[in-house]
């Protein structure tokens, strides 16, 4: 559900852009748009029911979504230790930081 979410906002963009280019009509637009916005908040409340019915799925992508985060920052992290932009002893204190909070999420 969630990739036909983004499909349906790809092409709501790519309609925007078009609608700036002046490529297509004003009333094809219109009528796009009103279809495209339909279908768009259609998902999102099917999505946002899906979440409610079942609150361990909003749990669980919080979750992945977290420690993907963290381990971005982890790995900026040493990106910056390798390019000398902070001390071996701010990336250990903060990579202890990210490290301890990885554990909490799971």
């Amino acid at each position: 559900m969630c990739d036909r979410l983004l499909v349906t906002r790809t092409a709501t963009d790519t309609l925007r852009w078009t609608g700036e280019k002046g490529l297509v009509s004003a009333s094809v637009y219109e009528e796009l748009s009103r279809k495209y916005d339909s279908v768009g908040e259609n998902l999102t409340n099917e999505i946002a029911t899906l979440h409610a019915e079942a609150g361990f799925l909003a749990r669980e992508e919080l979750a992945i979504t977290d420690r993907k985060c963290l381990l971005v920052a982890k790995s900026t992290l040493q990106d910056l230790l390798r390019q000398g932009a902070i001390s071996a002893d701010v990336f250990r204190r903060l990579v202890s930081d990210i490290d301890t909070e990885l554990q909490e999420v799971g």
